[in-house]
């Protein structure tokens, strides 16, 4: 289980990257980078229970 969040959480951050480089292309869409983060912060602090 943690080898799948850690994966769930390197292609978030991938994701995140992603949109901090590309922003018109996000831009307009509910999904924000903060959104990103959010949810790879909440995966992080369930992994380390």
């Amino acid at each position: 289980m943690v080898k799948y969040i850690e994966s769930v959480i390197s292609r978030l951050r991938s994701l995140k990257t992603g949109m901090e480089n590309n922003t018109s292309l996000w831009n307009g869409l509910p999904e924000t980078p903060a959104a990103v983060q959010a949810k790879i912060d909440e995966l992080i602090s369930k992994e380390n229970k």
